[in-house]
């Protein structure tokens, strides 16, 4: 049985993008099994591995980005930097070089990272391909910042906290509204963000904790895209907001509104 599953939680509905993200899960598992069964050289197969990432990051972020970029994507930025920062640390591991002696250690880590880093990058950021643009166009009447009754997962406590969610997030677009008119909203923006990093650790733990009691099979893809979440938002450069309030910000809210919308009505519900 693989050990990296592309679930139907990974899909992102761009047919080429999808397929490459199966090829990639596919050379993890070829390269687990490989080792597990000792039938070829350690050294070798985290080698090969090594050169089927590289070829992956050449070929797939190319026809990713250059897809990103004909629909006009605002993630397109943020997906270049986590591009760049795969390729460099496998160009790290290629340029430290694989031996016998250190071939089982460096092939661990490798499928560590490999599976971390994906699991989090398609939950956490390709998943969001494509769905700023479609909702911007599904109806321009709709306030994307109001929580609609198509949110709604039939279980009161996980939708009373999405609402908050969707109020913390509301609030930030409000400070960006106000910051174009020349009020300086950094102190107000300073403590949302860590009201959004507080609260939404704690729904992701409540909801968890709710999956866990009935059993729910979609458990553990849940905790991936969860962490991917808060890692990202950990990621935020307040002096990038203070320098650039009225930009970064607007990225933020967007990125932020996009992700827990199309989180709720692709996984959450489902738990309901």
């Amino acid at each position: 049985m693989d050990t990296y599953i592309f679930t139907d939680d990974c899909i992102i509905g761009n047919e080429t993008i999808d397929n490459e993200h199966r090829g990639l899960f596919a050379s993890l598992n070829e390269a687990n099994k490989a080792a597990l069964e000792g039938k070829a050289n350690t050294a070798e197969v985290a080698r090969e591995l090594l050169e089927s990432l590289a070829e992956y990051a050449n070929t797939h972020f190319t026809h990713e980005e250059a897809y990103m970029e004909s629909i006009d994507d605002p993630e397109l930025t943020i997906q270049k930097m986590e591009h760049k920062a795969f390729i460099k640390r496998i160009k790290k591991e290629m340029d430290e070089g694989i031996t016998d002696e250190n071939a089982s250690q460096k092939l661990n880590e490798l499928l560590q990272f490999c599976a971390k880093w994906l699991y989090h990058h398609i939950l956490g950021s390709d998943t969001l391909i494509g769905t700023a643009v479609k909702l911007q166009s599904e109806d321009d009447n709709e306030d994307p910042f109001d929580f609609t009754d198509k949110y709604l997962t039939g279980i009161e406590s996980i939708d009373d906290q999405h609402r908050h969610l969707f109020e913390i997030i509301a609030s930030m677009h409000d400070a960006l509204e106000a910051s174009k008119k020349g009020y300086d909203k950094y102190d107000f923006i300073v403590e949302t963000l860590a009201e959004l990093k507080e609260y939404t650790e704690t729904h992701f733990a409540d909801e968890e904790e709710y999956m866990e009691s009935i059993n729910y099979e979609g458990l553990a893809a849940q905790k991936k895209a969860h962490r991917s979440f808060v890692e990202r938002i950990s990621k935020i450069e307040l002096n990038e907001l203070d320098e650039n309030q009225e930009e970064y910000l607007g990225n933020l809210t967007d990125y932020l509104i996009t992700w827990l919308s199309q989180h709720i009505l692709k996984m959450d519900s489902k738990i309901g």
